[in-house]
């Protein structure tokens, strides 16, 4: 059966992303999302806005990074380089890129 194609508007976070944010994000539920390669239908939230009365720094350290140990170390990397003020930039096999300069 197909899955229907529905337009969302705006941010959304799935249940673990939610999760994470929930302290710092003002938030609402949709109906379960029904998605292609999904068996069940998904938990999901319209994020609305960022709470201005929550530092956002707050949680940092909260979730570890599980098997993600040279990740981690080529962050480190780069944000020593930063901080040399030599810029870094990251890159993703989909051709997605961010330039971090100091």
């Amino acid at each position: 059966m197909p899955v229907p194609r529905v337009r969302i508007s705006g941010p959304v976070a799935g249940r673990q992303t939610w999760r994470l944010v929930r302290d710092a994000v003002a938030a609402e539920p949709l109906e379960p999302l029904r998605l292609r390669g999904k068996s069940q239908p998904v938990t999901a939230f319209r994020l609305l806005q960022i709470r201005s009365d929550v530092d956002p720094r707050a949680r940092r350290g909260a979730a570890p990074l599980v098997g993600r140990a040279s990740q981690l170390r080529i962050l480190g990397e780069a944000f020593a380089n930063v901080v040399r003020e030599r810029p870094v930039t990251f890159r993703d096999g989909a051709g997605w890129r961010l330039r971090v300069a100091g």
